[in-house]
């Protein structure tokens, strides 16, 4: 190389470090303040008497109360002869306590007062949780509470429940993330206790007792073995006297901390591969990397969420880049995990195309290939800085959530991470760790893994024993597998650029005194209807946009939907790379449609925000990918398609009823035969034919001038060259218009393992009356339903009942997904209870319909907690509901105004055989037959909707 060539490419090495510095002062350097001057939030942690570690979160803002526990023991602590234990535990903990045996009143209590309840078990920890208005807070935490000091384990629901959790491994069977995980349990180490099965079932639960769960839950549900979080808008000292009253009775037995072995698989010198025939068309590579570490520690540093950025990165010179250039691959997504406070992992996960899956080889190669630029580059400190400034950004000036899923967090991060950092452990940064950087690195080596490829596999070997997939396994050491110690240099790879939307500054517009946030329309004419409002209540640097374009009739066809949905597709794919670093500064952006149009959402800090539109009203013009990269979206996306038919019960039940509902829905299966035939050049002349003309609904909220929106609101019809169109000349969404008696069934036979009821009764249009009607009468048949069809008959896991009110709908659902029992047997056994309701309804006391109407309404009364979700609010208000900004109001006027006779009276002639108004699915699993005496309404849907009247 020439001394002049050595020169320039030092030169311009200085220069990007020099850039790079700059970059990173410049965003580091903006001024966020410790907290955001209108968080009034307050956090304790202490520890009860009995070793309860416990977290108060008090915040006058919160909408909901809520609470979680977490209990340090999960399934890696089941006993060889009863594997589930731990689940099975989880379950029977809700069915009565001493102090409350009624095995309804807990979900009553939440369920009447606007809550709900909730658990899951994971490998080193169990956790409960729930939600409830305040009001009801004090009875809430009084009732959970007896979970952990009191248990029934009524015998009656011991036998009862094991069908339950039978029901849950059923409902699982064919799904390829369980299958994929048991099927890595059976090669992983066989002493260690990741080598199990986690959910259990009728057999591995059968010889379980009261005293068998009374045991377990003496040995570890011990106080010093838990963490509780309290998140309320009551102040700390109510809470922690709540805390004291109700849970110091928890037993503390001085339990120890469960050890786990560090090695759960150990390094081998060869490629360990499992191929696996999936029950999807799923074409994937998952690599997984053993980490003998407790990730926790690292909580300063956070080398394993640095690690995970980079390598899940989807901008140029990321891992994901080079596999799609090369047409390997369609999606990529890497995760460090802390699984216990022994070791943890490190997943990748590889959505291969066709070819992919031919070379998955050399897809392996280029990953050891980053890996090792990655190792030879070292540890840089501006990201780990754009991350801290981010984190930062976001403790200020995010929503940080509320309700039971936030208390999960609390509970959790307060079980893992010393307990002065554990209420904000996410966001907090200290001093970077190369050291600890490079060490979680040096795992991701080809002895250190464990490799899955999921495809279309023939004559596989093996037979998982739980879930009976198929799969093969070998261990390969030859020249290929050698070669990944020392994979070839690619230039195209290297750390992701300084990220450019890192907003410089968070300054905030002036705002009038005595304003009032309430959208108003600043543009109304032929094509656009625009409303604005600035944001006066968060007082953040943020800002949404959100634009709905609506097109001519001509565009309501199957062919043109088809395309709509490849062409809105290949929009984001050509975005990706681009705007990736947006999402991790904080921004946020989704091009979606729907039978009527593209709706457009913008979200995140005002300084950053129109860069972000450029980029969106860029792509929309021009999608800029390869033909292949595009081709093998489309291929991924009709593997999707298809792959509906093969998912949940509940899930296809859904997309038949829906076919029913809609005058323009067309299903997936549809969309994958026409999309078979589309290439890529059609997709884009018809994005061009597609935005030629509409007509625009608009919202604009945050902080954000009035005279930018309409600037940026100009730019993006001018630069998008919309012409625009009247609103009379678009179509839109239309509802099936049932008469009254009538009954529709539709029945469909399907290829999975559960059969589902999916029934509506409808009754409305949703007007202000109606609405309120579904929510109040829906959230009484919500326990009734639940507890009858599940608890009592155990019919299935997936149990819902309810009420909703929508567009121009509004109806009660009842739905049961069941591997045991035949849809037409679920929907003889549910409208027996359905005739039932309304004597039910008549039965409640006054002071228990007062009750549900004021958890609906408290319910109503809860605000967004963000700027985007106020202005994803204000934009159904204003387009959904004609601008009605004061809808909350009236719904709760209508609920005051509602009587338990008025609707019981309504609740019968609903369900009356002379006046229902019902459709119905039956969905039959492949191994049900359908009754002989059961059929559909119509031999051919489309015909039938032909002949039928939408509104």
């Amino acid at each position: 190389m020439k001394l002049s060539d050595k020169l320039w490419i030092l030169g311009f090495a200085l220069i990007f470090l020099l850039l790079t510095l700059f970059y990173s002062d410049k965003r580091s350097s903006i001024a966020i303040p410790d907290k955001h001057p209108l968080d009034k939030s307050e956090t304790k942690i202490l520890t009860l008497d009995n070793g309860l570690d416990v977290i108060l979160v008090s915040n006058p803002k919160y909408n909901i109360s809520a609470a979680s526990m977490n209990v340090k023991v999960g399934s890696l602590s089941d006993p060889k002869e009863a594997q589930g234990l731990a689940h099975f535990l989880e379950h029977m903990l809700f069915l009565g306590t001493e102090k409350y045996p009624d095995v309804e009143d807990y979900k009553m209590y939440l369920s009447n007062n606007g809550g709900y309840s909730n658990a899951y078990t994971a490998e080193d920890h169990t956790n409960y949780l729930f939600e409830v208005i305040h009001d009801a807070y004090e009875g809430a935490l009084d009732r959970f509470s007896q979970f952990f000091i009191s248990p029934e384990f009524n015998p009656d629901f011991t036998k009862r429940e094991i069908n339950a959790v039978n029901s849950e491994f059923q409902k699982n069977l064919e799904h390829d993330y369980w299958r994929m995980r048991q099927i890595k349990r059976a090669i992983y180490d066989s002493l260690h206790p990741t080598n199990h099965f986690e959910i259990g079932s009728k057999e591995t639960l059968e010889m379980v007792d009261r005293e068998v769960l009374l045991d377990f839950h003496k040995k570890y549900y011990s106080a010093n073995q838990m963490s509780l979080a309290l998140l309320s808008k009551f102040s700390i000292k109510e809470m922690e006297n709540w805390a004291r009253k109700y849970f110091s009775a928890i037993n503390n037995n001085n339990a120890k901390d469960i050890e786990y072995h560090p090695v759960y698989l150990s390094e081998k010198e060869t490629l360990r591969l499992i191929r696996v025939k999936p029950v999807k068309d799923k074409k994937e590579l998952a690599l997984e990397f053993p980490i003998p570490l407790d990730l926790h520690k690292y909580y300063e540093s956070k080398p394993d969420k640095i690690l995970s950025s980079i390598i899940g990165h989807e901008g140029k010179g990321s891992l994901l880049s080079y596999l799609k250039n090369m047409g390997l691959a369609t999606g990529l997504g890497a995760y460090g995990s802390p699984d216990t406070p022994n070791y943890g992992s490190f997943d990748i996960f590889i959505q291969l195309t066709d070819k992919g899956v031919e070379e998955y080889i050399n897809v392996l190669d280029y990953c050891f290939s980053y890996f090792n630029m990655l190792k030879q580059t070292g540890f840089k400190r501006y990201l780990f800085e754009e991350q801290k400034t981010v984190s930062k950004l976001e403790e200020v000036y995010a929503d940080k959530g509320e309700g039971a899923w936030k208390a999960i967090s609390y509970a959790n991060n307060l079980a893992a991470y010393p307990k002065r950092i554990a209420h904000r452990v996410d966001y907090f940064y200290g001093n970077p760790d190369p050291n600890a950087y490079m060490e979680i690195l040096s795992y991701l080596r080809p002895d250190n893994l464990l490799c899955v490829l999921s495809a279309d596999f023939t004559d596989l070997p093996l037979t998982e024993f739980w879930y009976q997939s198929e799969y093969g396994y070998e261990e390969v050491n030859n020249k290929r597998y050698q070669d990944f110690f020392n994979p070839k240099i690619i230039k195209e790879f290297h750390l992701p650029e300084p990220n450019q939307y890192l907003p410089e500054k968070a300054s905030l517009l002036e705002v009038t005194e005595g304003a009032l946030e309430k959208p108003y329309v600043i543009k109304d004419n032929k094509g656009l209807k625009l409303y604005y409002s600035q944001d006066i209540e968060f007082r953040r640097p943020k800002a949404s946009y959100i634009y709905k374009i609506y097109f001519p009739p001509k565009f309501s066809d199957l062919a043109s939907s088809t395309l709509m949905q490849l062409y809105v597709a290949g929009v984001n794919e050509s975005m990706n790379e681009a705007s990736y670093p947006a999402r991790l500064a904080g921004m946020d952006f989704s091009i979606t449609n729907d039978s009527e149009g593209i709706k457009i959402l913008l979200s995140g800090y005002s300084d950053s925000i129109d860069e972000l539109l450029l980029e969106v009203i860029d792509n929309m013009k021009r999608i800029n990918i390869p033909a292949e990269q595009f081709n093998a979206m489309k291929a991924q996306m009709i593997r999707d398609w298809k792959n509906i038919d093969l998912g949940d019960a509940y899930r296809i039940a859904r997309e038949n009823m829906r076919k029913i509902q809609t005058k323009y829905y067309y299903t997936n299966s549809e969309y994958a035969n026409i999309a078979e035939k589309i290439d890529f050049i059609e997709v884009k002349k018809f994005g061009l034919e597609l935005i030629k003309s509409g007509y625009i609904q608009g919202l604009v909220h945050g902080n954000v001038s009035e005279e930018q929106a309409v600037h940026n609101t100009e730019l993006f019809i001018e630069n998008l060259n919309i012409s625009p169109i009247a609103w009379e000349d678009v179509f839109v969404q239309r509802n099936l218009d049932i008469k009254s008696g009538e009954e529709i069934t539709s029945v469909v036979k399907s290829k999975v393992n559960n059969s589902c009821l999916w029934q509506l009764n409808y009754f409305g249009h949703n007007s202000i009356e109606d609405d309120a009607y579904s929510m109040v009468v829906g959230k009484f048949i919500e326990s009734p339903f639940y507890l009858e069809m599940r608890t009592r008959q155990q019919l299935g896991y997936i149990v819902w009942g309810g009420g909703s009110s929508r567009k121009k709908s509004s109806y009660f659902y009842f739905i049961i997904q069941s591997g045991d029992y035949s849809a037409d047997y679920l929907m003889q056994q549910a409208n027996e209870l359905i005739v039932t309701l309304p004597d039910s309804l008549s039965q409640i006391s006054d002071e228990e319909f007062q009750t549900i109407k004021a958890g609906v309404i408290e319910k109503i009364k809860e605000k967004p907690t963000s700027i985007v979700d106020k202005a994803q609010n204000y934009f159904v208000e204003a387009f959904d509901h004609g601008g009605s900004f004061n809808r909350d109001n009236l719904l709760i006027n209508a609920i005051d105004n509602l009587s338990k006779e008025d609707a019981v009276g309504k609740l019968k002639k609903i369900f009356e055989k002379n006046t229902k108004q019902k459709a119905t699915v039956l969905l039959y699993a492949k191994h049900h037959t359908i009754d002989k005496n059961i059929s559909s309404s119509f031999n051919d849907i489309n015909k039938w909707k032909n002949k039928r009247k939408y509104y």
